[in-house]
């Protein structure tokens, strides 16, 4: 075997095996990405629920208000 022989089947090894590593590392990102995403879907419906709380309760504090104000002599 050559010299170029030898660099080319140590350069397709080397190749093959950094293309392994990229491709496993993009596998565990995609995974955080879609686990990212997931946080988020839930974190925006927690954030919609409590919106709405919050809506019910200034509109219970308005009533109560109200209620405070006819009763007053």
């Amino acid at each position: 075997m050559s010299w170029f022989e030898i660099y080319s089947v140590i350069w397709v090894i080397v190749t093959l095996i950094l293309l392994g590593i990229n491709l496993r590392y993009k596998r565990m990102a995609a995974k955080e990405y879609a686990a990212a995403v997931d946080m988020k879907v839930i974190a925006t419906a927690e954030y919609r629920k409590a919106a709405r709380t919050m809506e019910r309760a200034v509109e219970l504090l308005a009533g109560v208000k109200a209620m405070k104000k006819e009763n007053e002599p």
